[in-house]
């Protein structure tokens, strides 16, 4: 909340009735007269109000031995405010003060005691961390909420989080989207996006997809990366809304362009089969090179196709092999087929059967048919492994209960045999 000054009534009556949360809410018309201020709080300086604003009016102009002079007197008195903002000061390293988690701590504490919902919200982290007080979540969560009810929106966010991650208190649905609902209302975007999380997934609300996209629709359009993110997915998926790939890349190209990896990945993808947009081999390379740099293992898969057969970019089986490889020890189940392949054909690396094979092992034994067919193929043939008819056909069963052709085939031959 902004409280608008004008003239030095309209300061002294915000400072007397000491409602404000922060004196930082306060803007100066540019006509008001400083001087007078000044003069007229040195004047008061029987009252602890005055004596802890005209600190922060010191700060403000960077003398920050009167300045903290002012607040460590003001907070000598009791006066809560005082004592928070002191504790503020330490707490960020405000105004070139050094930044002193313990002397934070001690302000903190001396302040939520007098209820400064500020302090609480403070106090609250440190108890969380687990910094200088021990992490104790149970007494994060008290703090947090207390902060919450006078309206501080940082403590509200973190009363929903706690609720619904189980963080401090019994994981409760409900009870987050409570919070969350109150922070919706206020126009915050995270608020706004988890709820559409919740109506998405059904979770402590009944599911229902078409809100979760108007929540996620409402925030995208705000410019949230993490809003346009979910709009474009409803888009590509038809979730909450009609079909509409034109859209979906619409808003991945937004998200692409903020420089989010899924994003990238994801209109590489469109580019690569003209989803939504006319297909472009070299646009698909240049997005996937841009998620998989940031470690987007499905890009890095992808990349790497395009690099063994050559599409959008010139054939390279030594940079195919690379991303293969990047993908692989991420647990991807293609790039480890990729990766596999590689090894057994040599292909961007020196040949190498029992490297392949374990590769082929590690995505057979994901279930992937693919893999499960090529590993059978070594038992069968000895190849990178000890010569296995046994294994051979109890993987070649594996592929061929999820459809593989080929291995339907191979079994039917020996079968005959």
């Amino acid at each position: 909340m902004e409280y608008k000054v004008k003239t030095l009534n309209d300061l002294t009556k915000i400072i007397q009735e000491d409602k404000i949360l922060s004196y930082n809410e306060i803007s100066f018309d540019e006509n008001f007269d400083y001087d007078e201020m000044t003069g007229f709080l040195l004047k008061n300086q029987n009252d602890v109000r005055y004596i802890c604003f005209l600190g922060f009016c010191f700060l403000k102009i960077a003398n920050v031995e009167k300045g903290i002079s002012q607040y460590q007197k003001a907070a000598k008195l009791k006066y809560s405010r005082a004592q928070c903002e002191l504790g503020m000061c330490y707490f960020y390293g405000n105004y070139g003060i050094s930044q002193d988690l313990k002397e934070a701590v001690k302000y903190f504490k001396l302040a939520a005691s007098k209820g400064e919902p500020r302090a609480q919200y403070h106090l609250g982290m440190f108890y969380e961390e687990g910094v200088i007080v021990g992490k104790k979540p149970a007494k994060a969560v008290k703090y947090y909420k207390l902060s919450a009810e006078k309206g501080i929106v940082e403590a509200q966010m973190a009363v929903a989080d706690c609720y619904r991650d189980g963080k401090g208190v019994a994981q409760n649905y409900e009870e987050a989207i409570k919070y969350y609902k109150i922070l919706a209302e206020k126009g915050n975007l995270e608020a706004q996006n988890n709820l559409g999380n919740f109506y998405h997934s059904g979770k402590g609300v009944a599911q229902n997809r078409e809100q979760a996209f108007k929540y996620y629709k409402l925030v995208a359009d705000q410019g949230d990366l993490m809003g346009i993110l979910n709009v474009a997915n409803c888009y590509y998926y038809g979730d909450g809304i009609e079909k509409n790939y034109d859209d979906a890349f619409k808003y991945f190209k937004l998200a692409a362009e903020k420089g989010h990896p899924y994003a990238q990945y994801k209109l590489g993808v469109c580019y690569c089969h003209g989803t939504g947009v006319e297909k472009n081999y070299e646009e698909a390379v240049k997005y996937y090179k841009l998620a998989a740099d940031q470690g987007n293992a499905d890009a890095q898969n992808n990349l790497a196709n395009l690099y063994y057969e050559g599409e959008g970019v010139e054939k390279n089986c030594e940079e195919a092999f690379k991303y293969y490889k990047q993908a692989a020890f991420q647990g991807h189940i293609l790039g480890l087929c990729g990766l596999a392949n590689c090894y057994f054909y040599g292909d961007g690396t020196a040949q190498n059967y029992e490297v392949a094979a374990k590769f082929y092992k590690l995505a057979a034994d994901q279930g992937h048919p693919y893999a499960q067919n090529r590993l059978a193929l070594c038992f069968y043939k000895g190849d990178g492994v000890k010569k296995n008819i046994k294994e051979a056909i109890k993987y070649l069963k594996m592929a061929a209960q999820q459809g593989d052709a080929e291995s339907i085939q191979i079994l039917k031959v020996i079968e005959k045999n």
